[in-house]
């Protein structure tokens, strides 16, 4: 068996929702047996090839060329290819409504285990050049623009999923009403029994719901949320670390450190360094 081919973007070159991009190409007669899952949602798509993947219960998804795949949260499977294949994956955290309308639907509760959806080849191949040049060229914005990509081919795929009649669900009202309370307030203190009055459910209910949509629970989103909002503080400001674990309502410095360095690899202070650097060497 050969081995994989990665091109990997850097995650300091995507936005939130965004959290991992690859353009991978593999070998024939390849995959993985071991159950697994992911805590994000996963999108694949594939520029050339064939790729099966396997659930518990005996689902079955099967992708030729030009199909993609979006993979819930916390859903175990395993895949196998016996071509050769090239494909672009993408996983990335549930997207808000708040933030980018009705692209949130293409990635909620309506998701039992899988959705497929189908694009010319030649279109995921584009959208892979254009991220390769940006990310070849590194200049300023390009994360931006990597992320402005990315967004427009989710457009694509939302378009795709509505047409193709897989009914997008909404996520629930009261849902909706909590999820907005965090986006407007994160900076406060914000607790399980105030979001879940706010939905008008019982605590249990609401956290049951919450996950079933965003395959996290509130706190843990909030806690995510900030983290994000530090990272891009962090690469487009000049506030000072402890400013910002000030201004995001983090009262624990340490602990804001640690968390940031858990999701994101990194610490606080090596990104900021890095993002200096970056841009010294842009002068």
């Amino acid at each position: 068996m050969g081995l994989a081919i990665k091109s990997v973007v850097s995650q300091k070159f995507l936005l939130p929702p965004l959290r991992e991009l690859e353009l991978i190409e593999y070998p024939g007669n390849y995959g993985s047996q071991i159950l697994h899952d992911h805590k994000y949602f996963q999108f694949t798509a594939l520029i050339s090839g064939r790729m099966n993947y396997v659930f518990p219960g005996g689902s079955l998804a099967e992708l030729n060329c030009g199909d993609a795949i979006i993979i819930t949260p916390g859903h175990a499977h395993n895949w196998h290819l016996s071509e050769r294949t090239r494909t672009l994956q993408l996983m990335l955290e549930p997207i808000l409504p708040e933030e980018y309308g009705e692209l949130s639907r293409l990635f909620d509760s309506s998701i039992h285990e899988f959705r497929i959806l189908h694009f010319n080849p030649a279109e995921i191949a584009e959208c892979w050049k254009k991220i390769e040049q940006e990310y070849e060229r590194f200049q300023p914005g390009s994360n931006l623009m990597i992320s402005i990509f990315l967004l427009e081919f989710m457009v694509s795929a939302l378009r795709k999923a509505a047409g193709s009649g897989f009914g997008l669900a909404r996520t629930a009202p009261g849902i909706q009403a909590a999820m907005s309370h965090i986006i407007r307030n994160y900076q406060k203190r914000i607790t399980l029994v105030e979001l879940a009055s706010i939905a008008n459910l019982s605590i249990s209910r609401f956290s049951q719901l919450f996950r079933e949509n965003f395959g996290c629970s509130p706190i843990e989103f909030l806690v995510d949320y900030r983290l994000e909002r530090a990272r891009l503080l962090l690469q487009s400001t000049g506030m000072r670390v402890k400013e910002i674990a000030d201004y995001l309502g983090l009262e624990s410095f340490s602990y804001f450190s640690r968390s940031f360095k858990s999701k994101f690899g990194y610490s606080p202070g090596t990104l900021r360094k890095h993002t200096f650097d970056s841009r010294k060497n842009l002068l």
